[in-house]
């Protein structure tokens, strides 16, 4: 009886064990810095400098899908500087694409050599609203504590 009772707490200690590990939480892609060319799908912000160096831009672009029902937010990084800059998170919020204070993140390190551009892809969703919207991005570079942020890009969508 002993017995059944210890495998049965161990079972039911198992299972919840595992809703919190794999259940609990929406499954998501993990987004890495990655390479990206533009087309005339691209409708991108202005070019920000970042207080690293001047030679280190940063800016926010709207990738719309060819029949304009969906959309995606991305921050793009530029390194012309003669040094190595750690990419340590990137952001692109977009309320119209992701909800509310939505946003998707590039967590993982990636060092930018010089000569090098990359990209932070947020998710490609169906347009929420008709009209105007609006995306920026927030970049966190190598010891810097504190986010950087590009001009918002405003982008219009039909319905």
């Amino acid at each position: 009886m002993k017995i059944r009772r210890i495998l049965t707490w161990l079972a039911a200690t198992a299972a919840t064990t595992a809703l919190i590990l794999f259940g609990a939480s929406p499954a998501s892609a993990t987004v890495y810095w990655q390479t990206y060319s533009t087309n005339s799908n691209w409708h991108c912000g202005p070019t920000t400098k970042t207080p690293l160096s001047n030679y280190v831009v940063f800016q926010t672009c709207i990738v719309v899908t060819p029949d304009k029902t969906k959309g995606q937010a991305v921050l793009i990084v530029t390194n012309s500087s003669t040094k190595d800059v750690i990419l340590r998170q990137g952001e692109v919020h977009s309320d119209e694409l992701y909800g509310v204070n939505g946003y998707s993140t590039c967590t993982y390190d990636y060092t930018l050599s010089s000569g090098q551009s990359r990209a932070c892809f947020g998710p490609t969703v169906a347009f929420s609203t008709c009209g105007d919207g609006y995306a920026w991005g927030v970049l966190h570079a190598n010891s810097f504590d504190y986010a950087m942020g590009t001009e918002t890009v405003r982008f219009v969508t039909t319905c």
